[in-house]
């Protein structure tokens, strides 16, 4: 059984501040999430998986290896790329 905080521990999206000072909560790609996770999860960045040379995202490797460890084994920084990830998935919305 998991302790009572455990439903706490993992959470999918992170707190912005907005203009006005009220807290909107707005989900955002992290280096620890696994690759296939996010193209299902926002399909448009497949073409940014692709420029950046991470051809893998379609294959059976994408659902268990995350973000950081496909894009060191691919000499990318995976901070750069998560970046671009998320300008991606914002001008989507």
């Amino acid at each position: 059984m998991y302790p009572k905080a455990y439903k706490h521990q993992k959470m999918d999206s992170i707190c912005t501040s907005i203009n006005d000072g009220e807290d909107k909560m707005a989900e955002a790609i992290t280096k620890d999430m696994t690759i296939g996770e996010v193209v299902m999860k926002w399909p448009e960045t497949a073409g940014t998986f692709m420029e950046w040379g991470l051809h893998c995202y379609g294959c059976a490797v994408a659902k268990f290896e995350n973000i950081e460890q496909g894009a060191q084994a691919h000499g990318i920084d995976p901070d750069r790329l998560v970046e671009a990830l998320n300008d991606a998935i914002e001008k989507k919305q």
